[in-house]
């Protein structure tokens, strides 16, 4: 008999659910936020978050320098994660770069229709081109204008 893969599955947390620490496969949880709503919370095979879902947006931080697609020049995420993300009501992606600070914006749909599939040995993933995504830079802060040096006192001169 040969052996057969079985593709990784998104678990839901909560009684039955994951419970584990560190998942053998890709998983999700709900977790209360401090205003009382629910953020979903998805984790690699190796139980790390890599993303967490908010509202109709999965937010996934990351550092570019290590992370990004360098050829073609992409963002990528596990297949399993986006799916499990779409099914929970995902509408849009936006990633947050830490080396930058700049976050890339895309409607999931766009991840469906001109994404492409791969896999580079870190399991099925699907990643989007740079040029797809909406850029938004942070604002840089002015840089602080010395204070203006007060005049030197003058004396005045009445006439009497």
């Amino acid at each position: 008999m040969t052996p057969t893969k079985t593709k990784p599955t998104v678990r839901s947390g909560g009684p039955g659910g994951n419970g584990n620490k560190r998942a053998s496969k890709p998983s999700c949880r709900a977790h209360p936020t401090p205003g009382g709503a629910q953020r979903q919370v998805y984790q690699n095979e190796r139980g790390r978050v890599v993303a967490t879902l908010r509202g109709d947006t999965l937010y996934k931080p990351v550092h570019a320098s290590r992370h990004f697609l360098r050829t073609p020049p992409a963002i990528a995420f596990d297949a399993v994660i986006l799916e499990a993300a779409e099914r929970d009501g995902a509408v849009f992606v936006e990633v947050l770069d830490r080396d930058s600070g700049a976050t890339y914006r895309a409607p999931m749909a766009d991840l469906r229709a001109k994404g492409f599939p791969f896999d580079r040995g870190h399991g099925k993933q699907v990643a989007l081109p740079l040029a797809c995504w909406q850029k938004q830079t942070p604002a840089k802060a002015a840089t602080p204008q010395p204070e203006p040096k007060p005049a030197a006192p003058q004396q005045w001169a009445l006439d009497l």
